[in-house]
Order: structure tokens, then C-alpha cells, then sequence
């Protein structure tokens, strides 16, 4: 028999119950980290986990798991879903590291999610969230224009993520792709040198500064010698 999960009123994730009728200790392993939730008495409706073609056909356990177990309609087509993410987020740049005073307000963010994908592994919403976190977070904003303090925007992000819809976090890295096609980009060649001197490689970046052609466009010709010179 599958177990018995109950709501949290504060992370909206599903976990069981102690035999007092409260929920189990979650959202840190460090006390005094957990969710507020935890060891709270609740009177949410059952949610009994099992194979996804289980649970979409009893309706009575959808309509009482209140539509939160799953953000994203269960009309929608997970692999050709799954498709769109894997090719957006190829072309999405991201931070190489996690600034300092955002590590731990990210872990914490991670944690829950990793926690949501392992109470209830069934559920496509939570996979997609989990993938999604990284580039959304981390996503490097556009260059030029004013100057943002990078740590306040990622803990701006962190803050913001779990009230976003899935679908509507996808639609929004297509969006932006769309509006900058890669081929179409005149500050390629600087944002390429400033890649390389924030990534520490200075020689790089003096390579790209020296070089008279500048970038190599997508042509042919650049693959052929590509070949001449790693057969």
C-alpha cells in the first residue's frame, strides 16, 4: 500500500505524519533550519503518492491534493516538454559560481527542491523546477545599460522562483532567445573576452584581443580548417 503524504501549509511539499498527527521534521538538516511547518498539526487532504497513471486516474485524489501536487496541466506532452527545456536551456549563460552571500539562501532553495523530487519522484512539476533553478538563478543578465549588484539579483530570484509557474518560466528563456538569435549578436566578440577575463583566463582573452579577424563566423571554411588542425 502506498503511504499516506499530508500537505505543508508553509512549503506546499508532502510528507508523512507522526503518530501524534503531526508532520515530520523537513527543509533543513541543521536545527533550527527547518521549515516553519515542521511538527505542526495539519488538516490537509490526503495525498496517497503512486505511479502517475494511478493517480490521474482517481479523481477523487486529485481534486484533494488541491491541483499543488502538479503546476503543470496534465494535458501537456512531458517529453516534447522536457525537448523545449533541454534545447533552451543549452543557450542560456549563466554565473560561473555562486556569489558568497548567496550560498546559502541557495542551498536551502536547492535542498527543498531535491526534498519535493524525493517525496514525490512521480511528479513531473517538481523534475522541471529542479532543472529550471540553475539557469533561471543564475542567468546572466544582458551587457551594457546600468549596472546591477549581482548578488541582489540572485537572491531576488531565489525569492521569486517558487511563486513562478513552470510553463511560464520556459516560455520566458524562449522569449529571450527569440529576441537575441545567437547569429545576430554584434558584441559577440566582447562578450567572448569578458567571458575569458572573468573566468581567470587572461591569456585567452588577450588572444582574442590580438587577433585581427576577430571571432570565426559559423561558415564551412571555419569548419574545414577546424579539421586541418585536430584531424
Amino acid at each position: 500500500m502506498a503511504p499516506v503524504l499530508h500537505q505543508c501549509p508553509v512549503c506546499s511539499n508532502h510528507y508523512k505524519i507522526t503518530p501524534d498527527g503531526k508532520l515530520c521534521r523537513h527543509g533543513g538538516r541543521v536545527k533550527g533550519q527547518e521549515c516553519s511547518g515542521s511538527r505542526k498539526k495539519v488538516d490537509a487532504p490526503q495525498v496517497v503518492t503512486g505511479p502517475p497513471h494511478v493517480a490521474a486516474s482517481s479523481d477523487g485524489l486529485i481534486m484533494g491534493a488541491s491541483v499543488s501536487v502538479s503546476e503543470i496541466p496534465t494535458s501537456l506532452d512531458y517529453p516534447l516538454f522536457f525537448d523545449r527545456m533541454t534545447a533552451v536551456l543549452k543557450r542560456v549563460p549563466l554565473h560561473d559560481h555562486i556569489p558568497k552571500p548567496c550560498r546559502e539562501k541557495c542551498s536551502k532553495a536547492l535542498h527543498e527542491l531535491l526534498t519535493a523530487v524525493c517525496c514525490d519522484s512521480g511528479d513531473p512539476a517538481h523534475w522541471c523546477r529542479l532543472f529550471l533553478f540553475f539557469p533561471y538563478v543564475l542567468q546572466k543578465p544582458a551587457r551594457g545599460g546600468r549596472r546591477v549588484n549581482q548578488g541582489n539579483q540572485i537572491n531576488k530570484r531565489l525569492s521569486e522562483y517558487s511563486t513562478i509557474e513552470v510553463t511560464s518560466l520556459l516560455s520566458g528563456f524562449e522569449n529571450h532567445i527569440n529576441a537575441n538569435p545567437r547569429g545576430h549578436n554584434p558584441d559577440r566578440w566582447i562578450n567572448a573576452v569578458s567571458s575569458c577575463i572573468e573566468q581567470g583566463n587572461v591569456s585567452a582573452a588577450v588572444r582574442l584581443v590580438c587577433s585581427p579577424e576577430g571571432l570565426a563566423g559559423n561558415t564551412p571554411e571555419t569548419l574545414e580548417k577546424l579539421r586541418c588542425l585536430k584531424p
